[in-house]
């Protein structure tokens, strides 16, 4: 196998980076606010990555058409059997609808994704015969679409007002001074684990991006000689998946995901771009988003991948108005495996507490949800609140991360704020890696920089790398 080096700096700790050898819709929650793109200035401080070439599985097809007049899928169903039904059970409630398994779970052992036969009984129809089946059948579901919800030497890092405001311009308005997640003090502490996982369930990350390659996970169980070496159901898998064309390679040709890698990861200290919450961490990319939504079968899918490797905090700023039985027991079962399911609050501008979204109005334990604040400490305008559902607020106007093509670029929403908080949440993990998920959950929570928002969310407060650090 080849060997990438990478020799970006580790932090402010003085270590270097290891070489490392190398050895798989839900809409985003309305598309973030893009306001300017900044033009990448190469430092000759350059991050050593030489990444193997993805190896081509053959035939790649997307996951089935989406039809824009529905919000769901078309020909699928989220079916979840009742413990006591037998195979022969099973083999009986399907034949009512002509209904095939295309896709089980481990984490939810008895859900299954069943395709439907048109010609032979419509979706709607095909929903409703199957729940009724109430000896057999726990619930049956339409498989809905949601949406994505959008002091180092870096070269940029004085334009990140959300990990140091100055009190300087933002957009075209003043900051305050303070109004931040309180980085700099953080990073006195630690600047992250380089062997400690966050899943980024989004659209994809950029895996070759200048800033983030040399901070992307590999899959050391997993070789690239087209077989499922790690036996996880994934041929080569070696930096994650692509769910929506079913292959190994998560890249992201829309920039939602690569920004909000960004902001958890981004290399800190390494001569260029900008610096993420976490410095040093492994980001690992799980694409089910494409076209700006995804299907909840494929949310869960990669929730399941993330969670079976151990993972124990994922990104996820992604919703919608439909709620999922489905998706809501499989996040329950990652609690249950120490994971948190950080999600954004949306950016409707409405009250989540009255208007639900989804997954971000889940009551359960193991969610955080996040709303967005502008560098004032303010709500920012668009974003969702709901003083029941929204747990904590972190920036989400105007932040610099990085985004296709190896640049940077400025966006707005409730993403940008989810990302702030997993990265804290990844941050405390690594730096106290006996605390159980609760623990950190409470943690986190419990040290939010109180910022008067009592009304609007639960905490009243700014997520702070350095109050959760302490």
């Amino acid at each position: 196998m080849a060997v990438a080096t990478c020799r970006a700096r580790a932090g402010r700790a003085g270590s270097w980076w290891r070489a490392v050898q190398f050895t798989p819709p839900i809409r985003i929650m309305s598309p973030p606010l893009r306001h300017e793109r900044i033009p990448m200035i190469r430092s000759y401080r350059v991050c050593l990555c030489s990444w193997l070439a993805c190896v081509a599985l053959g035939g790649c097809v997307s996951n089935e058409p989406w039809p824009s007049e529905l919000n769901y899928h078309e020909t699928q169903i989220l079916l979840r059997w009742e413990p006591v039904a037998t195979n022969d059970d099973m083999n009986s409630v399907l034949s009512l609808v002509h209904g095939k398994v295309r896709r089980s779970y481990q984490i939810l052992q008895e859900l299954v994704l069943v395709e439907i036969d048109l010609d032979f009984i419509s979706i709607e129809k095909a929903r409703s015969k199957l729940a009724e089946q109430g000896q057999f059948v726990r619930y049956a579901e339409h498989n809905y679409f949601v949406r994505s919800l959008d002091t180092p030497n870096d070269e940029f890092y004085s334009r990140q007002w959300n990990m140091e405001n100055t009190g300087g311009d933002v957009g075209p308005f003043p900051g305050l001074i303070g109004a931040d997640i309180q980085a700099e003090d953080g990073w006195d502490l630690f600047t992250g684990n380089a062997e400690f996982v966050i899943a980024v369930i989004d659209s994809g990350v950029q895996l070759d991006h200048p800033d983030l390659e040399c901070n992307i996970w590999v899959n050391d169980g997993e070789t690239l000689d087209g077989t499922d070496t790690d036996e996880n159901g994934y041929r080569d898998d070696i930096r994650g998946w692509d769910f929506v064309m079913r292959d190994n390679h998560p890249d992201d040709p829309e920039g939602h995901g690569t920004h909000v890698a960004g902001i958890i990861g981004a290399i800190g200290d390494n001569g260029m771009g900008v610096a993420g919450v976490n410095w040093n961490c492994k980001l690992m990319p799980l694409r089910f988003i494409g076209s700006g939504r995804g299907l909840i079968s494929d949310a869960i899918a990669a929730l399941e991948y993330a969670v079976l490797k151990g993972v124990r905090v994922s990104c996820n700023s992604w919703g919608d108005d439909d709620y999922s039985q489905a998706l809501e027991d499989a996040i329950f079962e990652a609690g249950e495996r120490d994971h948190i399911f950080v999600t954004s609050a949306g950016n409707r501008q409405k009250n989540i507490d009255v208007e639900p979204v989804y997954p971000a109005s889940l009551n359960l334990e193991n969610i955080i949800t996040v709303a967005s604040v502008d560098h004032r400490d303010e709500l920012a305008p668009k974003s969702n609140w709901g003083e029941v559902s929204v747990d904590i607020a972190a920036p989400g106007v105007y932040v610099l991360s990085t985004s296709n093509d190896s640049d940077y670029q400025v966006l707005s929403g409730t993403s940008m704020a989810a990302a702030h908080v997993a990265g804290v949440v990844a941050m405390l993990m690594a730096h106290r890696p006996k605390m159980t998920a609760m623990e950190v959950r409470e943690k986190v929570l419990a040290s939010a920089r109180d910022v008067g928002l009592g009304s609007f969310i639960q905490t009243g407060g700014v997520v702070s790398l350095l109050e959760a650090l302490k």
